[in-house]
């Protein structure tokens, strides 16, 4: 069996270039933790009298209770609001599912 250098030399170089630049493994990636967002609106801003229904699933490695984001949307100086935000509904209610099989924390 003849093997020509050129046949080697290329097969050495696909060799060394498929070590040098491994396939990436995938990686996963998980959602951020679930917030609560609580809204302080302007009271001159005109919202929807709905209430929104959420569910939060709580994973293991996420801090308990689930923190709570406040976003304030201030009137201006006239009363009148600055900027209004455009919400589905005026409140939301949320549903919070608590994970299983989490290990213990603390003492």
């Amino acid at each position: 069996m003849k093997t020509s250098l050129a046949t080697v030399a290329v097969t050495i170089t696909a060799i060394s270039l498929s070590l040098a630049n491994p396939t990436p493994t995938p990686t996963t990636t998980q959602p951020p933790c679930p917030v609560v967002t609580s809204r302080g609106i302007c009271p001159t801003c005109i919202t929807l009298a709905c209430l929104e229904i959420s569910t939060l699933t709580q994973r293991c490695d996420c801090p308990t209770p689930v923190p709570t984001l406040i976003e304030d949307y201030f009137c201006g100086e006239d009363g009148a609001s600055a900027a209004c935000p455009t919400f589905k509904c005026g409140s939301t209610s949320y549903t919070i599912v608590e994970p299983t099989g989490c290990p213990k924390k603390g003492c």
